[in-house]
């Protein structure tokens, strides 16, 4: 008797432990999507912009975003780091994302 008595209690902690996975998933999922949705919305006026400040320095007259392997050489403007004119601002996985 005791035996089956456990074995129900055990099936409704287990159906409830399913229940509370499936809610976790669930908000997991609304989260990214509001987190995904406030993204969007803030960017999406900027897609057709201009560029503004230093960009065009740093994305169009920047040599070494040409030649992939020189990004892993070149600071953030281009310039080698061994260079006088180089910032030592060594940024490469954005510098990446500019090539």
């Amino acid at each position: 008797m005791k035996w089956k008595s456990n074995s129900r209690k055990l099936q409704q902690f287990g159906q409830r432990l399913t229940v509370t996975r499936q809610y976790d998933e669930l908000a997991a999922y609304f989260h990214l999507t509001i987190i995904t949705v406030a993204a969007i919305l803030s960017f999406s006026g900027n897609i057709n912009g201009n560029f503004v400040f230093d960009d065009r320095e740093a994305i169009i007259n920047n040599k070494a975003i040409r030649q992939i392997g020189k990004i892993l050489e070149s600071d953030f403007w281009g310039y080698p780091i061994r260079s006088t004119r180089s910032h030592k601002s060594y940024r490469p996985v954005t510098t990446i994302t500019f090539a």
